[in-house]
């Protein structure tokens, strides 16, 4: 059975939690205060390195079509190698609504994170996606009324 540190688990979720938000608000000083100078971020098999090409990714996301993003992340996992370093687990689901139309995402973070100072910081974000849903074009608002006839 896998040791848990309950201390670092908290530390990863809040730091997935943090990242969620930052990427779906746009907000790039809280997304640069979550990672290191060196990060690397591997998406679809290509390795990005560099902390501004990391930010710079997100910040091309939110130039595209879309009005709103939501990042579900569940299943984390912190696992402390032998070695000291921290390795973070997770599944996602990301929701990306556009003008015609809604794109969901699933799939896993394979991350290395490191903890200095008391707090945790991915230095290699790692994002496998399994699976693309295209719906048609979402409504903006719900307008409280029932979802199903009953």
């Amino acid at each position: 059975m896998l040791h848990v540190d309950a201390a670092l688990q908290v530390k990863v979720e809040r730091l997935y939690a943090t990242y969620a938000w930052a990427v779906d608000q746009g907000d790039f000083d809280l997304l640069d205060s979550i990672i290191t100078e060196d990060i690397t971020i591997t998406r679809g098999g290509v390795e990005i390195p560099g902390h501004e090409a990391f930010v710079e990714v997100y910040r091309n996301s939110w130039s595209g079509d879309f009005s709103a993003s939501r990042h579900y992340i569940s299943n984390i996992m912190a696992i402390r190698e032998a070695d000291g370093s921290i390795r973070g687990r997770a599944y996602f689901n990301a929701v990306f609504v556009r003008s015609d139309r809604t794109t969901m995402i699933v799939g896993r973070y394979e991350d290395t994170i490191v903890e200095r100072d008391d707090i945790v910081l991915l230095s290699d974000k790692r994002i496998m996606v399994e699976g693309v849903v295209e719906l048609p074009e979402s409504a903006r608002e719900w307008g409280g009324k029932p979802l199903v006839s009953r």
